[in-house]
């Protein structure tokens, strides 16, 4: 597997698990879930809980008083108990090693994915 600089050309070498989370994961994070196992089986235990409709709190209320077009970044409705499990930096790190796990061990899924959505590198197989 070789990683190849779209604009340049360039083969590009990332040795530590630092550069390759900060150069091959950080640009395409949200598109990940798309494949991620980890996103996926939470969505799969969400699948049927009940959608709620969104009651304003009371700081909602005082922010639409202070600015009316903070009515537009409040939800309608949720599913309670998702964002809880979707948010904060144990997700974010099971999401991490999943990547990291499936970059070690060459998983040509997750190579394509690369090649399809990350604006600077492609990979290519050999």
């Amino acid at each position: 597997m070789v990683i190849i600089e779209r604009n340049t050309g360039r083969v590009m070498n990332f040795k530590t698990r630092k550069s390759i989370m900060t150069n091959m994961l950080s640009p395409i994070m949200d598109e990940f879930s798309i494949i991620s196992h980890t996103f996926n089986d939470i969505v799969e235990k969400y699948k049927d809980v009940e959608v709620v409709k969104y009651e304003p709190t009371k700081y909602d209320i005082k922010r639409m008083a202070e600015d009316p077009e903070y009515i537009l970044d409040m939800p309608r409705y949720y599913i309670p108990g998702f964002d809880k499990e979707v948010t904060g930096t144990i997700f974010e790190q099971k999401i991490r090693n999943e990547f990291y796990e499936r970059w070690i061990s060459e998983d040509h899924e997750l190579y394509k994915f690369i090649n399809k959505y990350h604006p600077d590198f492609k990979v290519v197989i050999k």
